[in-house]
């Protein structure tokens, strides 16, 4: 058991980790965009947070703002299979 009071995360932008969190927890303060949404899927992807990545693609799949190929794309990168 570790006894650490912080946890340092390396190759992560500590707001977008943050607002990532929010997502997670289902309480995010950011809307969702595309762009945010790309940044939070390979977060997700790199620190293993299944629902993080559940609600992402969710969102995905609701929005008209990207193509349906570019769609394909990130669900081909990150494994999204209702996406795909």
């Amino acid at each position: 058991k570790s006894k650490k009071n912080e946890i340092e995360i390396k190759d992560a932008n500590p707001e977008d980790f943050d607002e990532m969190l929010k997502i997670m927890y289902g309480n995010s303060t950011e809307s969702i965009t595309v762009e945010n949404a790309i940044r939070f899927l390979t977060m997700a992807d790199m620190f293993d947070i299944q629902i993080a990545k559940d609600r992402l693609e969710n969102f995905l799949l609701s929005t008209d703002f990207i193509s349906i190929h570019r769609k394909y794309l990130l669900a081909e990168e990150h494994n999204l299979k209702i996406l795909k």
